[in-house]
């Protein structure tokens, strides 16, 4: 019930726990003085006796005042324990994506991820700031109680104490049940929380073709499964709750039967019968308080065992050092020369049960890239084309062979270092919401209104932009008020104002416009008359200019050299080139 780990993330919240617990026990004080001071009252009426009412009613006030102020510090110090926990867990999930690599990333369920997050944090809140003060208290109260009874009547003081320990007998039976539905229920919800997520990023699609009632019926399903995953949960709840119940109420009953056997036998007086009545619940309340609270902990726990999962993600060990070309004053000057010997590499599996072997998507592939210059990757589909520029970018650390950036091993260059010397630009790049200005400033938060001018028109933008408000433009999220080729020219300007040394172009000009398509080939061109550039791209006619052109079949490097070289002597880029020729010439007839 008490997780190390968390008390670990949040050490400052045992203080808070402790004042918690301490401003309870105050509480408890001022309760038994109330009943105390009210039985003196009732006795004393039953047996006509004279009594000091002002100083009873005095007695009473301060305890009801020192109740209300027991139970304002109590809410008090009990925020104060929970505060942190939440700010402590989500800035270290934070910190853990921000530090995995691409190929442990992947495996990681986004809606799961957001769902254990957002709400397992606010369980794991009741967890910190009313379980566990509570579950300190549940065993402090029963025990002060019976050391206060004791002096009473010793018989009934016993017999309510025998019936404390049922309680938290039952919440241990019960956690073992608790572990097995909780698991059950949050699993249901992150699955659906998974198929929510899909089929509302796929609902373009989905529309298109007609499948979105299929869907919506599948997920009906699922969304059953969570309801009756859901009513389990409660009914286990709910029947905890009654035996607890039944525990508590009959333990207050067995102390006040004893007692009241004890005042037929003239082993207890009046006062003794009417202390160990108002006080019979305080025996119980606590510990079934703790029933209620175990609940809602047990949940927050099971959160926290799969936000622990996750921050236990084995992290790939990555480099230190900087480049040292990345060292000098000037960035302008910046080179790096990117060098593969024998690199072979496979994609890991996911969920590998069967533990299967991963298939090596290249094999034994060796080039050099110049520092400036433009370099080209061709190939059919699945030939390691875009494997390649995520190798070069560092996404995945595990390969075979070696890959090193200016001659230094790229798993010893810290991933900060390799962001800078290495823009990649893809049909995938991200467009946030917002302005042009804001947009371009997150690969240059101190450039100027000059220079994010500037890179716009290198990336033949200008004017379109100047059109429709400038810098102040707005932008929807993911660029929903943009064509497609007007995307990927601010994405190129975006790349451009980092001003890295190295720049790698995978499919950027997929699926745009051909207006846009060569505007964006030119500036490319121009980029590579200062800096390094390697395009990768399914569309031969692209890559013509290139200084040398590599060639992939099946993950092997099969050829090398200019355009005109690989046509004379590349059997697979003469294939490639026929073939795209053809169909171009197929186009070009149909738009006649």
């Amino acid at each position: 019930m008490v997780d190390k780990r968390l008390l670990t993330l949040v050490p400052q919240a045992k203080k808070e726990i402790a004042k918690t617990v301490a401003a309870q026990y105050i509480g408890l004080i001022a309760t038994i003085c109330f009943s105390a001071t009210l039985a003196y009252v009732l006795a004393a009426m039953l047996t006509h006796t004279s009594i000091a009412v002002y100083a009873c009613l005095g007695v009473c006030a301060t305890a009801i005042i020192l109740k209300c102020a027991s139970s304002y510090a109590t809410e008090l110090y009990s925020f104060a324990a929970a505060r942190d926990i939440k700010l402590v867990l989500r800035s270290k999930i934070y910190e853990k994506l921000a530090r995995l690599d691409a190929a442990s990333a992947q495996n990681i369920s986004t809606a799961e991820l957001i769902q254990t997050t957002v709400e397992g944090t606010e369980q794991l809140e009741i967890y910190f700031g009313k379980f566990l003060p509570q579950l300190v208290y549940a065993c402090l109260a029963p025990l002060t109680l019976f050391v206060v009874l004791a002096f009473v009547n010793i018989v009934a003081a016993a017999a309510l104490l025998v019936f404390v320990p049922l309680i938290p007998a039952i919440i241990m039976i019960i956690q073992s049940i608790a572990k097995r539905v909780m698991g059950a229920y949050w699993k249901s919800y992150t699955n659906l929380g998974d198929v929510f997520l899909e089929n509302l990023q796929g609902l373009v699609t989905l529309k298109i073709y007609n499948a979105d009632k299929a869907r919506h019926e599948a997920m009906n399903e699922q969304a059953q499964d969570f309801r009756r995953a859901t009513m389990r949960l409660l009914k286990m709840q709910l029947n905890s709750i009654m035996v607890m119940d039944v525990a508590a109420f009959g333990g207050a009953v067995a102390g006040i039967s004893v007692a009241f056997f004890q005042l037929l036998n003239g082993s207890l007086d009046v006062f003794g019968f009417l202390l160990i009545v108002l006080l019979s619940a305080e025996f119980f309340i606590p510990m079934r308080t703790l029933g209620s609270y175990f609940h809602i902990a047990m949940n927050g726990m099971s959160a926290s065992n799969k936000i622990f999962m996750f921050l236990n993600t084995p992290e790939t060990k990555r480099g230190i050092h900087d480049l040292p070309v990345l060292a000098q004053k000037s960035p302008m000057s910046d080179t790096c020369t990117i060098t593969f010997d024998h690199v072979s590499f496979a994609y890991p599996l996911q969920n590998n049960v069967s533990n299967e072997v991963p298939v090596n998507v290249l094999h034994d592939v060796s080039f050099t890239l110049p520092t400036h210059g433009m370099s080209a990757f061709v190939g059919t589909s699945g030939s390691g084309k875009s494997t390649i520029a995520h190798l070069i970018a560092g996404a995945y650390p595990h390969f075979s062979g070696s890959i090193m950036l200016n001659g230094r091993s790229i798993n010893d260059i810290s991933t900060n270092a390799i962001s800078r010397a290495i823009t990649t630009v893809s049909a995938e790049n991200y467009i946030f919401s917002g302005t042009i200005r804001e947009m371009l400033l997150l690969a240059d938060r101190y450039a100027s209104d000059e220079l994010l001018w500037h890179v716009l028109k290198q990336a033949r933008i200008a004017d379109f932009v100047k059109a429709h408000g400038g810098l102040e433009m707005h932008v929807e999220t993911q660029g929903t008020n943009l064509s497609g080729g007007q995307k990927q020219r601010l994405c190129f300007a975006r790349a451009l104002l980092h001003n890295s040394a190295y720049y790698i172009f995978d499919e950027a000009t997929n699926s745009i416009d051909v207006e846009s398509e060569e505007h964006l080939n030119h500036a490319i061109l121009e980029l590579a008359s200062s800096k390094g550039v390697l395009v990768i791209s399914h569309r031969l006619a692209n890559v013509v200019p290139a200084d040398c052109i590599y060639v992939l079949d099946k993950g092997k490097l099969v050829g090398k050299g200019t355009h005109a070289e690989l046509l004379a002597h590349c059997l697979a880029y003469q294939t490639m080139w026929k073939t795209q020729q053809e169909l171009e010439q197929i186009r070009q007839g149909e738009l006649a």
